[in-house]
């Protein structure tokens, strides 16, 4: 668990700010942890959310040219009632709207992750065409170790 969410606040932090040093981003992850990591943690989790940051087939969703916002909460109702989730990544790449969602498990094949997180990907799409009904939105699992787009089919 705090490999994931050492990996999510480390992209968020290059995302942010990509020229931030090494020592400034792992500062920032740590004080968004509320712990110091262990040296060879922060030393995987840099260089896997910088493998994903750099990846060609990813990097558009990070480029400075599309507007982009981390950690959205969206309200989405339910037979229970409304739940509150949080996107990891909404991209506005001009043609269309990216939900993306960040998956850091090491073990498993594309198929499985995908299908692991495709109820929670078409939550989150159908929120955020909701609330963008003349965009065209698509959504796609990002997978850290692995530094792939999964795209929901």
């Amino acid at each position: 668990v705090l490999r994931g969410q050492a990996i999510h606040a480390a992209l968020q932090g290059l995302s942010s700010q990509p020229s931030r040093s090494e020592a400034a981003l792992l500062a920032q992850v740590q004080q968004q942890l509320g712990l110091q990591l262990p040296a060879a943690l922060w030393q995987s989790v840099l260089s896997e959310a910088q493998a994903v940051f750099t990846a060609p087939t990813l990097a558009p969703f990070f480029a400075p040219a599309h507007k982009a916002w981390n950690e959205v909460p969206l309200h989405i109702s339910t037979a229970e009632g409304v739940q509150v989730n949080v996107l990891d990544r909404l991209v506005d790449t001009g043609t269309a709207l990216w939900v993306l969602d960040y998956k850091t498990h090491r073990h498993g094949e594309p198929a499985q992750i995908m299908a692991q997180a495709e109820a929670q990907l078409r939550r989150y799409l159908a929120a955020v065409q909701r609330l963008f009904p003349q965009r065209a939105v698509k959504a796609a699992v990002i997978w850290t170790p692995e530094a792939l787009l999964l795209p929901l089919p």
